[in-house]
């Protein structure tokens, strides 16, 4: 596994296990339909309002539209 690759999975670890404590236990989802909704709107939130420590305090999604207007990402 490349460097990379160990980095996302890291984040995607750290990501998941944020979504199971913050949203998936506390609310006890009853149905699939709920869940969904609900994670969704997590998700939502996480990217778009939620401030990071680790990218200087600002929501992902603004990282990666000021990234992206750089040109810095990947093809």
């Amino acid at each position: 596994m490349q460097r990379e690759d160990v980095l996302i999975t890291s984040l995607w670890r750290d990501f998941l296990r944020s979504l199971k404590q913050e949203n998936v236990y506390p609310k006890g989802y009853e149905t699939i339909r709920q869940a969904r909704r609900g994670i969704y709107e997590y998700i939502e939130t996480y990217n778009n309002q939620r401030l990071h420590s680790s990218i200087g305090y600002i929501p992902p999604m603004k990282l990666y539209i000021k990234r992206n207007e750089k040109g810095c990402l990947r093809k």
